[in-house]
């Protein structure tokens, strides 16, 4: 079996990193469990992690705070257990967190969700992904879909969306997609037909059917 490659590297020279560390550390992880690395040592998926940070990325690393090394077990204590903080891997990823993840301004975060509008000629589909994504750092908890379908029916470009989810009284996000998705693909066919009734009619118009003469 062809081995899986790494993600590309987070920041291989100076300067700000292609994708952001939320990001790129869950490709990580998923490279992890495509890789079957998953339960390999805490030391080597932590020098996996430092070379797949890149030339700049560990440089910055081993300015920071470094993990506290393993307590050593003796004879005398076979019982004993290291604590949580032991694992040098999780705590190599909580110190680049620490850095690389900025804090979270909820405010920030929620006004740039609620200015959100679909786009001209985005799927119904394609602006949900796109607000489920916004909420991320929103906080909304248990009202993420509620806050969700309420920015579509506020924001969606389509009136005739707007008013059909105006008509519903009991409106979850799920009922709120599917009835969005049903009143797109029916704009969608009907545009469709008439432009296809409209270029039957001008073939018609180029070729008038002759008439026989009397």
């Amino acid at each position: 079996m062809q081995a899986i490659p790494p993600p590309i590297q987070f920041l291989p020279t100076p300067g700000t990193p292609s994708t952001p560390w939320a990001q790129w550390k869950q490709l990580f992880m998923n490279y992890l469990l495509a890789s079957d690395l998953l339960t390999a040592t805490p030391e080597r998926k932590q020098a996996l992690l430092l070379h797949s940070l890149g030339a700049e990325g560990q440089r910055i690393f081993y300015t920071l705070p470094q993990p506290v090394p393993p307590p050593t077990t003796t004879p005398a204590t076979p019982t004993s257990s290291a604590p949580d903080t032991a694992d040098i891997f999780e705590q190599t990823l909580q110190i680049l967190q620490s850095h690389f993840q900025p804090m979270v301004n909820v405010v920030a975060e929620r006004f740039r969700f609620r200015k959100r509008a679909q786009l001209p000629g985005e799927s119904v589909d394609n602006y949900i992904a796109s607000l489920r994504q916004l909420t991320k750092y929103c906080e909304f908890n248990v009202f993420t879909d509620e806050m969700i379908r309420d920015q579509l029916v506020e924001k969606t470009t389509s009136s005739r969306i707007q008013e059909r989810l105006l008509l519903e009284k009991d409106l979850t996000l799920g009922k709120a997609i599917d009835i969005a998705r049903h009143v797109e693909r029916a704009v969608r066919e009907a545009r469709e037909l008439n432009t296809t009734t409209h270029q039957a009619a001008a073939v018609r118009a180029d070729f008038p059917s002759s008439q026989p003469h009397s």
